[in-house]
């Protein structure tokens, strides 16, 4: 009797020993290491969106409507190299026009302190990002947030305009753009901005090849990378370089041209 009392015994506490360590993490699995866990400019709330994956990453998520319904961008700009608000709108049109969602926003550009550096690595760029970004995308909320940072730089890369370097950010060389525009035969400043503005969205926009499969293989150059073969393409390779601006533009913004807006049409975008 006595040794069955204190078998019966051993057994309830085991058992309660078991449900004391049983699993207390979220019924949605671990978390993912490559997501940002709070929103260094917003409440510190779980972010599940992750803003630092490669450019056209998160194609899909600028061009339908299925998960966010607005898109948002943040314009960061270091003093003296604020850009032109007709850059900005032909930017807004371009997107209005080419991706499916209700409303695309664009908030007033933001002065940041100027570094006084340069030329800029891709690292010394992130690290600005993470310095200066405010708004970041969150899985809950029905809007994808786009990140501008213009810079009173160049790009260690000679002759760069402007690049995309993770799926919601793009950064520009203002002190590029300045050398390039405004001058005796050279394109106006606005002009600039609008071109490469829309190149460097469209990088992130899975053009071309670059996060969107292209309905006709032979518009990808891949000799220069996710860039259109059409050289009147906003997406031809020369129109994130000085040289298309010195030697090329004949001051007509260029835009998406057939086969890229076939690609992005497939992917539920207008």
């Amino acid at each position: 009797m006595l040794t069955s009392l204190l078998r019966a015994v051993a057994i309830l506490g085991c058992a309660l020993l078991l449900v004391g360590c049983s699993d207390t993490s979220s019924p949605t699995g671990p978390e993912d290491p490559t997501d940002d866990p709070t929103d260094p400019g917003d409440d510190g709330s779980t972010v599940q969106f992750d803003s630092e994956a490669p450019p056209g990453d998160s194609a899909r998520s600028f061009l339908d409507d299925r998960r966010f319904a607005v898109v948002r961008l943040e314009v960061d700009y270091m003093e003296g190299y604020e850009p032109t608000a007709e850059a900005l709108d032909s930017l807004r049109t371009t997107l209005d026009t080419y991706l499916n969602k209700s409303s695309i926003q664009i908030s007033n550009p933001t002065q940041i302190p100027a570094e006084g550096e340069g030329p800029y690595s891709s690292d010394q760029i992130r690290g600005l990002e993470d310095e200066h970004r405010d708004h970041y995308t969150r899985a809950e909320s029905d809007t994808v947030h786009a990140h501008f940072l213009i810079l009173d730089g160049k790009y260690t890369t000679e002759n760069v305009v402007g690049i995309a370097y993770y799926n919601t950010s793009m950064a520009f060389f203002g002190k590029t753009i300045d050398e390039i525009s405004g001058g005796l035969n050279q394109p106006s400043q606005k002009k600039v901005e609008a071109t490469v503005f829309r190149h460097e969205f469209g990088h992130n926009l899975g053009l071309v090849n670059n996060g969107i499969p292209p309905q006709q293989e032979s518009h990808h150059d891949e000799e220069n990378g996710a860039h259109c073969t059409n050289e009147q393409c906003v997406m031809y390779y020369a129109i994130e370089t000085t040289d298309f601006f010195s030697n090329v533009f004949d001051g007509t913004i260029p835009t998406f041209e057939q086969f890229c807006t076939e690609d992005m049409a497939a992917q539920d975008g207008e």
